[in-house]
């Protein structure tokens, strides 16, 4: 599983729509296996959600998101955590513990 976290300065971005920079991590079995942040360059928004998809990403963990945008994820096949927000590693963490 591929996790795609928009994030600033350690933190998870708390709005995607202006986020510049995710983190991409791969989880296997609870643990971590690979990661890398990429630059989010679009600059229209409707094409945000198929750069998510194109990077891989089966889920999108982020702060908050307009709802047009969170539609366009989920159309794109990808699941989408709203609402989340604190330190990236610590939410990481969280999640690859399942919670």
């Amino acid at each position: 599983m591929r996790a795609a976290i928009p994030i600033s300065e350690g933190r998870i971005s708390p709005v995607f729509d202006t986020a510049r920079c995710l983190l991409l991590v791969d989880i296997e079995n609870g643990h971590e296996v690979w990661r890398i942040e990429q630059i989010v360059k679009e600059p229209e928004l409707k094409y945000r959600p198929q750069r998510v998809a194109e990077f891989g990403a089966d889920v999108l963990i982020c702060g908050a998101i307009t709802r047009e945008l969170e539609n366009a994820v989920l159309s794109a096949g990808v699941q989408v955590i709203p609402q989340t927000c604190g330190p990236a590693e610590d939410v990481l963490e969280a999640f690859m513990a399942g919670q």
